[in-house]
């Protein structure tokens, strides 16, 4: 599945989509003279769950892909400390807000800090890579 990120309702549902992911690699490097993140995720794939049969019992099993955020056209990069009312859990991996001359996309780091993205337009995409990973 890829999905591509160019409006922010596209931001807004990748963000409900990698709700309890976890950040396992992310690079910024520069792309054709401006900055691109790519965030490496696990991420519980919620839309092919099912119920599995154990005996009397039923369980909902959850299978689990590893995947890929790439956003473009990066301008600057700010670091801060995550708000500190509630916990760092309860924040969004990923949100976005338009502002006068582009966007900022947040990025919040499960340590604490976040990072925010200056874009003068959404650029991205979001794609699972490899085999769901199902739990024995």
């Amino acid at each position: 599945m890829e999905r591509v990120l160019a409006v922010v309702s596209d931001v807004k549902n990748l963000s409900e989509l990698l709700a309890g992911a976890r950040i396992e690699e992310a690079t910024l490097a520069c792309v054709g003279g401006r900055m691109q993140l790519t965030l490496e995720v696990t991420r519980a794939v919620v839309e092919q769950q099912r119920v599995v049969r154990q005996g009397f019992r039923r369980r909902v099993e959850t299978p689990w892909a590893k995947s890929r955020v790439v956003i473009n056209g990066i301008r600057t990069v700010t670091q801060r400390p995550a708000p500190v009312e509630g916990s760092a859990a309860d924040l969004p991996l990923l949100s976005c807000d338009a502002v006068a001359g582009g966007y900022h996309l947040t990025v919040q780091d499960p340590a604490g800090w976040q990072f925010v993205l200056e874009v003068e337009q959404l650029t991205g995409s979001f794609t699972d890579v490899g085999e769901l990973i199902h739990a024995s």
